[in-house]
């Protein structure tokens, strides 16, 4: 199956079409966690030219032991302090994929106090084990256009969720998956665990009827998503979670079961995911 990639222009109109009447962001400007997990390197160039549209950003990058040559890896991280010197680089087990990534640098952003508006999450997707090339390519290429294709793109998310705090969570409309219409990408073999999950992470919500950002890359209130994992031993929970590249097609795996997790702890604090 193709999947289409939107061109920039229409991300931008219809970013435009949901701020509608809204012309100001606040006086102060909102503050921005950058999340990435980068797995393959050769993707850093089209993850880089989208991180620059992104207004006060702080860049927190996981790199995976064993990804590549330990050299390969150090170049990386110079090139990536060269360009964002600011940026906090972490260097990780293969655990998880992206969600593990994101789990570590959450660990470090709760162990630190550290606290922001928002936060965007993107990753290197391939999906070279799940899926063709192809459509890994045009998944990426259409939720690194969503997020942050270009400056307006980018200032017009913050500026929807500043002005609309109902909205927990933004991604590609085309990767709006709902749960009850579609429930083998909802759950596929994940039910159980999520319903497992649900209880450990304490979370009162309805795991029958949700919707969620397929493929986890996505803006979202930054304390909306932390709070849940502020109760549990985040080290020990990426401990059991699946090694190297998973999948869930045959049997649940947590590192799947968590991408519907994240979108659970939004609609757990009461707030809306929108597709744009």
């Amino acid at each position: 199956m193709k999947y289409p990639v939107r061109a920039i222009s229409v991300i931008e109109n219809n970013i435009t079409w949901f701020i509608g009447s809204i012309n100001t962001l606040p006086l102060t400007e909102p503050t921005v966690a950058a999340v990435v997990h980068l797995y393959y390197l050769d993707i850093w160039e089209e993850m880089r030219a989208r991180l620059v549209n992104i207004p006060k950003l702080d860049l927190y990058i996981t790199l995976v032991e064993g990804s590549a040559p330990a050299e390969e890896l150090v170049k990386m991280e110079n090139e990536i302090m060269f360009q964002f010197p600011s940026a906090k680089v972490f260097h990780i087990e293969n655990k998880g994929l992206d969600i593990g990534g994101f789990l570590n640098i959450a660990d470090y952003l709760i162990k630190n106090n550290l606290h922001y508006d928002f936060l965007v999450k993107l990753h290197s997707k391939k999906s070279l084990h799940t899926a063709d090339v192809d459509t890994g390519v045009t998944w990426r290429t259409e939720a690194y256009n969503t997020l942050a294709g270009s400056p307006a793109i980018a200032k017009g998310v913050i500026k929807l969720m500043t002005a609309h705090p109902e909205i927990g969570m933004v991604g590609s409309a085309i990767w709006n998956i709902y749960s009850k219409t579609n429930q083998l990408m909802g759950y596929g073999h994940n039910y159980m665990t999520i319903k497992n999950l649900v209880k450990d992470f304490g979370l009162k919500t309805d795991i029958d009827n949700f919707n969620f950002i397929a493929g986890t890359m996505f803006w979202a209130n930054y304390e909306s998503l932390m709070k849940p994992l502020r109760g549990i031993d985040i080290p020990a929970f990426i401990a059991r979670m699946e090694p190297g590249a998973c999948d869930d097609s045959r049997k649940s795996t947590i590192t799947h079961s968590m991408e519907r997790i994240l979108a659970l702890f939004i609609a757990a604090d009461k707030k809306r995911i929108v597709g744009i």
